[in-house]
């Protein structure tokens, strides 16, 4: 039965570096973090805030999500995600509260139209 290689019994680290070789001089190198674009991180926040708020602000976060993505181009900053989703968000909004609108106008025209809301003309008579 042969014996396993076992390192010699005064070597604390097994694992250490061959007789003669010096140990690596690698320092790590730290980047700095890309800057994130302001109006990006604004034109998000805005249109968040638009659904809750109001719809009508879903148009100003959707242009400023334009106009950070712009800047990001020009500048290569980060936040071209969050300028994207301001733009989305922002149009949806806005496009839902158009629509709102539009359905709800629709429905006054008919009424007006059919008589309004005559007391004499809905049969009841409370």
């Amino acid at each position: 039965m042969t014996q396993p290689n076992y390192p010699p019994p005064g070597d604390p680290n097994p694992y250490s570096p061959p007789g003669g070789y010096p140990p690596g001089q690698y320092q790590p190198q730290f980047y700095a973090p890309r800057k994130t674009n302001s109006l990006a991180l604004t034109s998000m926040i805005v249109s968040i805030c638009s659904v809750a708020l109001c719809p009508l602000v879903g148009i100003v976060g959707a242009i400023l999500g334009h106009k950070a993505k712009a800047q990001i181009r020009a500048t290569g900053e980060d936040g071209d995600g969050m300028a994207t989703a301001g733009i989305i968000v922002g149009w949806v909004v806005f496009g839902l509260f158009m629509a709102f609108i539009i359905v709800y106008a629709i429905i006054i025209a008919v009424v007006a139209a059919n008589g309004g809301f005559d007391s004499t003309s809905s049969g009841s008579n409370f």
